[in-house]
C-alpha cells in the first residue's frame, strides 16, 4: 500500500513536471481589442505567435497582468494524460526513486566522512600536533612528515609502533592508543591539511 501511494504521488509529480510554463509580453500596445491577434514577445511566443496562435498550439492562459499599455501573459501547457504510456511512466518513477536513494546514501556517507574527519582532527590535535606540527609537516626522528605519507605507509607506521618493530617510547604510547578507526580518521584529517 505504501508503495502504491508513493507511486501515485510520484506520478502526479512527474505529470506536474511535464507541464510547461512560459511568459510572453507586449509593451506599449494601446488597443485592448487587438491584443490577442498581435505577435507577443518573449518566451515561446518569441515575436512569432499571438495569444490566439498559442491557444491553437494547446497553451492555456494561466494569468494576465495589464499595466497601462503593457500586457504580460502566463501560459501553461499540460501533458495529455491519454497519451502517457504508464509502463514508461512507472519505470521513470522507479528510476527517479532509485536515484533519490543513491543521492540520500551519498549524503549520508558525506555526513559520516565529515564526522570521521572531525574525530580525526580531535585525535590529531590532542595527540599528534605537539610533535608533528599544526600542518603535519614536521619531520620527527628521521621520518617523513605525516602529510607526505600514503595511507598505506601511515597505517604501517602506526602498526610498526604497536608491534614493536619501530621503537620510540612516546610514539608507542600514542600508537597503542589508536584503533583502526582512529588511524583512518586521523589520516583523513591529515590529508585535508594539504
Amino acid at each position: 500500500m505504501k508503495l502504491l501511494i508513493t507511486l501515485f504521488i510520484s506520478t502526479l509529480f512527474v505529470i506536474q513536471l511535464n507541464a510547461q510554463t512560459t511568459m510572453c509580453f507586449k509593451e506599449n500596445h494601446k488597443s485592448m481589442a487587438t491584443i490577442e491577434n498581435i505577435k507577443l514577445d518573449g518566451g515561446e511566443c518569441n515575436s512569432t505567435k499571438s495569444v490566439k496562435e498559442m491557444k491553437k498550439d494547446g497553451w492555456k492562459i494561466d494569468d494576465i497582468k495589464i499595466d497601462n499599455n503593457n500586457y504580460i501573459y502566463l501560459f501553461k501547457k499540460s501533458t495529455d494524460l491519454t497519451n502517457i504510456d504508464m509502463a514508461t511512466l512507472e519505470a521513470g518513477i522507479i528510476k527517479k526513486l532509485e536515484a533519490k536513494k543513491v543521492e540520500e546514501k551519498k549524503i549520508e556517507l558525506a555526513k559520516i566522512q565529515v564526522a570521521n574527519m572531525s574525530r580525526g582532527k580531535e585525535f590529531y590535535i590532542a595527540k599528534c600536533q605537539n610533535c608533528h606540527g599544526e600542518n603535519a609537516r614536521e619531520e620527527m626522528y628521521n621520518s617523513k612528515p605525516l602529510i607526505s605519507l600514503s595511507k598505506k605507509d601511515f597505517k604501517n607506521a602506526i602498526q610498526h609502533y604497536q608491534n614493536g618493530i619501530r621503537q620510540d617510547i612516546s610514539m608507542e604510547a600514542y600508537a597503542n592508543s589508536m584503533d583502526p578507526n582512529d588511524t583512518k580518521n586521523t589520516y583523513t584529517y591529515i590529508q585535508s591539511l594539504k
